[in-house]
């Protein structure tokens, strides 16, 4: 109590108590195995836990010292928490030390090494087989694949089944335990084989099954049951596999339509078509023969229908799954027209359609109702906020059209105004067939001027490079004619990265490569493409006309740069009317291509890459100097988050050759006409590959390509999410 105040003669009645702590000194205080903190097995990652939050700006990973050495080591920092990653070894006993200097987030640092100690048990034993089911085999190699690590013995059972019991084989899966299915068919195998592998590594281990089918082709289920030193029978059970195995000569694929199937079939070793094979629904039906094409067509009888297509030729046979949904013959069409769809409120909306029906198949086309079909089209109006403002019908004629006027009320909800139709009065009334069309109505004022936006400056052609710059300009006149001098304008400019092709090079990529599958997915991350934006202020001219310039500063990017601007007026009354231009501005006079054979390569495989190098127009320019690098892209955890970093960077450097755009389209051209590099591919992931030009101005363009090596790791995610399969 008494204590004064700052700002009056008032002081403290009473005592005031308060509470505060200091943080205590950086701290090592727990580390743990694995997700679970108790299992500690070849691969799981490691933790180190503080009891403060740790600096990740300056957290430095050669603070982290790992003996013996961890294989790919990853060190990274999260919150208080120090994260490992690495190939560790099983029955391995791990130091790792966290040293003196490493600093938390209030700038602590830790006072003297620490060290802790990770056991590496032996890998948790597991069986693997391909997950396709069926698996097929070629006829003549019946050989089955299974993976496992430390599993010392398989026990294999197989059953001799024909292909018709397909459909009872998957009802049984879905309710199976792990009881081999023996009532599909005749045992033919059963026996247990040794797993000759190390311990602790993944074995592959091939299961000839010529004798299950005395050398011949067949359909075989597989049930595979393994046995473990230091396991129960409970854990045996938990992991066995079995799977529909057809080991045949024929390659079966079929098309299905509304109403046929579409079945060819081909040699499975060679690709050859195969004529005279007979082709037929598992369940009976309509049977046919495939012709020298090896082509066939058979009738879909049944709107909706799971198919086992059977092709049997001699003593061989394959089976396939098809899967279709044959759609109603015919359905209602409503085609509808307004007369402005844009309106005020308060004013009327003439509205006019059609009403046909839409007939499928090879001969399909659109057909008029009979009479009995409908006689009206009903209609339900609701405002952009979904408050009814009208309904109603509208006669139809025997041509199938109607029309009505839409009086919109005064004050209706400004936005989309939704129009319900529906035929009524017939046959069609029960089947629910429906249209949604839409207006706009807005509150507007007549425009009284236009705004032009136009582009200037550049080189021959309207070309824009780096280093040079462009004028923009804003013509505002009035529509009864003349300027609009001394009015307001407004720029929005924005700058994004853009992509562009010199003409006649469809197989080389320019600029950064995105996989046709982001692109359409969404998974093609379009904030990274902007690179900033500007607004700027001022007025017209006597002439109307604002002129803006815009300097294109050399080396800001290495790819091409499109520069959208967006200027608009505002006159005396605030009535304002906008005009857009944009442009793309080249980074450089020369553009590097890059050509690689295929999206992915086996791990030890060289990743071959060709490289052209060619001016705006296409044209190839011969001897001019590339540089090209290629790493694998890795990830790692920065900040609480991960972010992508190269490892095992390679680097390459070469001169164009004088092969031009006709020769890279030229099967005929031989090896070696483009200049190319070949990288060293030692382990598998995502390879990026980077190539660099430099124009006679110094001024550089890049172009870069992902590629893949079968193998190799993935992002890591502490969560449970939804994963993305990649398929190439």
């Amino acid at each position: 109590a008494g204590t004064p105040s700052a700002e009056g003669p008032r002081a403290t009645e009473r005592r005031r108590s308060f509470r505060f702590h200091t943080l205590m000194p950086l701290q090592l205080r727990d580390h743990h195995c694995g997700w679970r903190g108790d299992d500690c097995r070849p691969g799981t990652p490691w933790t180190l836990t503080f009891n403060n939050r740790l600096d990740d700006e300056r957290f430095d990973p050669g603070l982290i010292a790992i003996r013996p050495e961890l294989d790919d080591a990853d060190v990274s920092v999260s919150g208080d928490a120090v994260r490992i990653y690495g190939a560790s070894r099983a029955r391995t006993t791990y130091t790792v030390t966290a040293g003196a200097g490493l600093t938390d987030a209030f700038g602590q640092r830790l006072r003297h090494d620490a060290s802790v100690r990770f056991d590496v048990k032996s890998a948790e034993p597991y069986l693997t087989i391909p997950d396709a089911d069926p698996a097929t085999l070629v006829a003549g190699e019946p050989v089955f694949p299974l993976r496992t690590v430390n599993v010392d013995r398989v026990r294999v059972r197989a059953f001799r089944v024909a292909p018709e019991r397909y459909g009872d084989y998957l009802r049984w899966k879905e309710r199976r335990t792990s009881a081999p299915p023996r009532r599909f068919g005749e045992p033919v195998l059963d026996r247990t084989i040794r797993i000759r592998g190390t311990e602790d590594a993944v074995t592959d281990t091939g299961i000839d099954l010529a004798d299950a089918l005395d050398g011949a082709a067949g359909h075989l289920i597989l049930h595979l049951q393994p046995s473990a030193a230091d396991r129960d029978r409970a854990w045996e059970y938990q992991q066995a596999e079995t799977r529909w195995v057809q080991v045949t000569g024929l390659g079966l694929t079929a098309f299905a339509d509304a109403g046929k199937l579409l079945v060819w079939v081909s040699g499975l070793a060679d690709g050859a078509p195969r004529g005279g094979v007979r082709v037929e629904p598992g369940r009976g039906g309509a049977r046919a023969v495939t012709d020298a094409a090896g082509t066939a067509r058979l009738p879909l009888r049944s709107r909706g229908q799971d198919h086992v297509l059977i092709a049997r030729a001699g003593g061989d046979s394959a089976f396939l799954r098809v899967m279709h949904w044959r759609e109603p013959g015919a359905d209602a069409r409503i085609s509808v027209f307004d007369d402005r769809h844009l309106y005020r409120p308060g004013e009327t909306a003439a509205i006019k359609g059609w009403l046909r029906r839409a007939r499928r198949g090879p001969t399909g086309d659109l057909e008029l109702f009979g009479p009995q079909a409908a006689d009206h089209v009903a209609y339900q109006v609701t405002d952009a906020t979904g408050n009814d403002i009208a309904a109603g019908q509208a006669p139809l004629s025997r041509l199938g059209g109607f029309h009505f006027q839409l009086d919109l009320p005064e004050r209706v909800d400004l936005g989309t105004v939704w129009i319900d139709l529906q035929p009524v009065g017939g046959a069609l009334e029960a089947r629910d067939d429906r249209d949604l069309h839409s207006i706009e109505v807005q509150e507007f004022r007549r425009p009284e001027f236009e705004v032009d936006a136009t582009v200037s400056g550049g080189s021959d052609g309207g070309l824009h490079v780096a280093g040079g710059h462009a004028v923009l300009t804003a013509a505002a006149r009035y529509f009864a004619g003349g300027p609009l001098p001394g009015a307001g304008v407004e720029w929005q400019v924005s700058a994004e990265r853009a992509s562009y092709a010199p003409p006649h090079w469809p197989d080389f990529t320019f600029g950064t490569w995105v996989p046709w599958w982001q692109r359409f997915s969404g998974g093609a991350d379009r904030d990274d493409d902007e690179l900033g934006s500007a607004v700027l202020r001022s007025t017209t001219g006597a002439d109307g006309a604002h002129h803006l310039r815009v300097d294109f500063v050399p080396g800001a990017a290495a790819t091409p740069v499109f520069i959208d601007a967006t200027a608009t007026v505002a006159d005396v009354n605030r009535q304002a009317w906008s005009g857009g231009a944009g442009l793309l501005v080249h980074p450089a006079d020369r553009y590097v291509g890059l050509r690689a054979g295929s999206y992915f390569v086996a791990p030890g495989e060289p990743l071959a890459v060709e490289a052209v190098v060619t001016d705006v127009d296409g044209a190839a320019v011969a001897g001019h100097e590339v540089a090209l690098r290629a790493a694998r892209v890795d990830w790692q955890e920065r900040g609480g988050g991960w972010q992508e970093v190269e490892r095992e960077v390679q680097e390459c450097a070469l001169r164009t050759t004088a092969a031009d755009a006709d020769d890279a389209a030229d099967p005929r051209t031989p090896a070696g006409a483009f200049a190319s590099c070949a990288f060293a591919t030692p382990r598998g992931g995502t390879y990026r590959v980077t190539a660099e030009v430099t124009d006679g101005a110094g001024r550089r363009n890049r172009t870069e390509l992902t590629r893949w090596v079968t193998g190799g790791g993935y992002r890591p995610d502490d969560g449970v999410t939804q994963q993305e399969a990649r398929l190439i």
